[in-house]
């Protein structure tokens, strides 16, 4: 039952559900599957690693298919379709993803009805998973809580994901957006079965959801599967939490840790003034990062790699929801003072000059040709609707691309002026390299 008359958001058409849940559809036959997500968003906290660990624990097995055999039989049987599930970052917030999807069933011999069975078995593992007297089966859990915190230890083996965590403790401490999305070792260890059963339950019955759906699709096929899943009312979600203007700058926070890595990690952050943005200045901000190190094309690529040989690589990306400019480079540690001079020295020269004309128009193709690669996957088309609904900026990929091919050499000029001065400056350095000469003071300053 719709609670309010259908409308779009960018490509999708959209509604409410009495229920309170937001309802996205892009009917297309363009793929020969069908994709149905249901998302989950809520502030980044310190129940992260409870949360994340939820979809693990679904995934084991319902009432009537108490294993995860059982499950992927029962999918297997259904011509392959699948269910998967993800947990991440957007901004401020963490993400739960659930995701289903099958083929198109005027593709298969004898058109079979597959895909109410696939959206049954989804709705049993969300809402009947197999417990024992109320609770995840004691071993289940324990292997899925050992097998959370192994992926989070995980991610100390990829260096640089590891150096960009560092870089957001040292900057925004236990601010939501500096939180692991997946917690922390210490929280999944400290996790127990009640906590897990409170997390389902807040899945299931309390936070607010999302339904995404792409492929041959009428709106109300997908408003039914809302209304079968989320009969109860559910709480509109909470207003995102509003992005302060940078504070006055201050001295520049260094922190270098030492590992045993052959190319050093140097990552910065400066936050960026997102107050009173406009659309033209909201996509001018795009161009900047991608101007300055979106590519090989770019000033970083070409200045510090290319021209000065200091770095493996060189770029630089921008976070728009939350308001915060990254550079990161691969280096030999002896040469970080260098790169730093030479990551500055390009910030300020798009701050004090119009980019040129070739490298504005490249990058703008990139972005084009990005934005519209989005659309040739389903998951990528429901990326594109999610990041404009988080930004409270939601338009037609036409749209988007249109305002893009906009952004001229004047707009990064102006835009360049809301990036802040360095806040934090992290260094991963391989400490092989140090053991013969060690510099007096290092650390943090």
């Amino acid at each position: 039952m719709v609670d309010a008359a259908p409308g779009r958001a960018g490509d999708f058409l959209a509604a409410r559900t009495r229920a309170g849940v937001d309802v996205f559809v892009l009917p297309t036959r363009k793929f020969k599957t069908k994709l149905v997500r249901l998302h989950w968003r809520t502030p980044s906290s310190r129940r992260n690693a409870a949360r994340a660990l939820v979809p693990n624990l679904m995934r084991r097995g319902t009432r009537r298919h108490p294993s995860m055999a059982d499950v992927s039989r029962a999918f297997e049987s259904l011509y392959g379709s699948s269910w998967s599930s993800s947990v991440y970052k957007h901004g401020q917030a963490q993400i739960t993803s659930l995701r289903l999807e099958t083929v198109e069933e005027r593709f298969l011999p004898g058109k079979p009805a597959i895909f109410a069975p696939a959206v049954a078995l989804m709705r049993e593992l969300l809402f009947e998973p197999h417990l024992v007297r109320g609770a995840f089966p004691e071993d289940v859990f324990a292997q899925e809580r050992l097998n959370h915190r192994r992926e989070i230890e995980a991610q100390y083996n990829d260096k640089m994901t590891w150096a960009f965590q560092r870089l957001l403790d040292v900057t925004f401490g236990e601010e939501p957006y500096g939180l692991p999305v997946l917690g922390t070792v210490e929280q999944a260890n400290a996790l127990q079965g009640g906590d897990a059963i409170a997390a389902w339950t807040d899945l299931k019955e309390r936070l607010p959801v999302r339904i995404f759906a792409v492929g041959d699709f009428a709106l109300a096929e997908v408003e039914a599967i809302a209304d079968e899943f989320f009969a109860p009312a559910r709480p509109d979600a909470d207003a995102a939490a509003a992005v302060r203007p940078p504070p006055a700058a201050g001295e520049p926070r260094l922190l270098i840790e030492r590992d045993d890595v052959s190319q050093s990690k140097l990552i910065t952050a400066r936050l960026v003034d997102l107050s009173d943005l406009d659309e033209r200045e909201f996509d001018a901000l795009r161009v900047y990062a991608g101007v300055l190190g979106g590519g090989f094309h770019s000033r970083m690529f070409q200045s510090i790699r290319e021209k000065h040989s200091l770095a493996y690589f060189a770029s630089a990306s921008l976070d728009r929801l939350r308001g915060v400019l990254f550079t990161s480079c691969g280096i030999d540690a002896s040469d970080r003072e260098k790169v730093g001079e030479l990551t500055e020295k390009e910030i300020a020269s798009l701050r004090d000059a119009p980019p040129r004309d070739d490298e504005l128009e490249q990058t703008r193709r990139l972005m084009i040709s990005g934005a519209r690669g989005m659309f040739d996957s389903a998951g990528g088309m429901v990326e594109t609707l999610e990041a404009g609904l988080s930004a409270g900026r939601v338009r037609t990929l036409d749209a988007i691309c249109r305002s893009l091919a906009a952004v001229t050499a004047a707009d990064i000029t102006r835009v360049a002026r809301r990036i802040g001065p360095v806040r934090t400056i992290y260094c991963l350095e391989g400490a092989a390299r140090h053991a013969a000469a060690d510099e007096p003071g290092g650390g943090e300053a």
